[in-house]
């Protein structure tokens, strides 16, 4: 398990993903914190940039925050079970995989991305 994922660690390229900053990795980790740390790290930036003048826009600007952090949490999780199932991804809509999360975002994003975990838990 990667341990350490979040969308700092991740570099896009036109060929695919690469992930940076492997020290903290392990064999027979936790997948779903990693799913976990994914998901409300990537909103993090998302929240920062409701107020901020001085944001790069990009396509999603005609959504709202909460909207675009459910976007880019279905298109993860979409991916993720397509390689490895969705056991991970059910788990990791438990309670004690946000709690770390409570003070960094507001809760109109950690219910977004909740709501979307729930989708993947009940299907």
């Amino acid at each position: 398990m990667y341990g350490d994922t979040k969308p700092q660690n991740a570099l896009v390229g036109t060929d695919g993903i690469y992930l940076m900053d492997l020290e903290q990795s392990v064999e027979n980790g936790d997948a779903a914190w990693d799913i976990a740390e994914f998901l409300y790290y990537s909103a993090t930036p998302l929240e920062r940039e409701k107020g901020d003048a001085n944001t790069v826009r990009l396509e999603m600007d005609e959504f709202a925050a909460e909207e675009r952090v459910a976007i880019i949490a279905r298109a993860f999780l979409d991916s993720y079970e397509e390689e490895n199932g969705r056991e991970a991804i059910v788990m990791a809509h438990n309670y004690r995989y946000v709690s770390p999360f409570l003070p960094l975002l507001e809760p109109s994003m950690i219910e977004a991305i909740r709501k979307v975990l729930s989708e993947y838990s009940s299907e």
